[in-house]
């Protein structure tokens, strides 16, 4: 296939998926966006975790949300789970990979915070027992998934 052809139907396909997830997640978005804004105003905090690209998304959501986003304004309580490579590590070496996120959440979170979980596969082990760890916390869980054979979901 012509290269510029296949651009043009990575375009078309993105739009196409745009507009669907338009019209079956709007309502959803609203309701998460919602929960976090009422924790905020309750002084509790966002935390946020995932790993490769969902990493560097809840990292830019988070930075987004303690800086500023589209106007100024105050920081808003949030950070990623994932920023500290030293805790990483460590927790990784001494007990094992799948607890980088849940050792961090019993050790930070507070009554009323939010975790917000992003995973593709909706199979990380690591995403999984932060679940756990937010649910056994008394928090508030805010998955974001992207295959429809997930574990996580089993969690909502």
């Amino acid at each position: 296939m012509d290269p510029v052809e296949q651009i043009k139907q990575n375009f078309d396909e993105s739009i196409r998926l745009k507009q669907e997830s338009a019209e079956l997640l709007a309502h959803k978005i609203r309701e998460a966006a919602i929960l976090m804004t009422n924790a905020i105003l309750q002084e509790s905090k966002i935390l946020s975790c995932g790993n490769g690209g969902s990493a560097a998304d809840s990292q830019r959501f988070s930075s987004e949300l303690l800086n500023r986003f589209e106007m100024e304004r105050s920081g808003l309580p949030a950070f990623a789970l994932k920023t500290n490579s030293s805790t990483l590590t460590s927790i990784a070496n001494e007990y094992q990979f799948a607890d980088i996120f849940s050792k961090q959440i019993k050790a930070f979170d507070q009554p009323g915070d939010i975790l917000q979980a992003l995973t593709i596969s909706g199979k990380s082990h690591n995403i999984i027992h932060a679940i756990d760890a937010a649910y056994d916390r008394d928090m508030t869980v805010i998955a974001l998934t992207g295959r429809e054979d997930r574990r996580v979901a089993y969690f909502m």
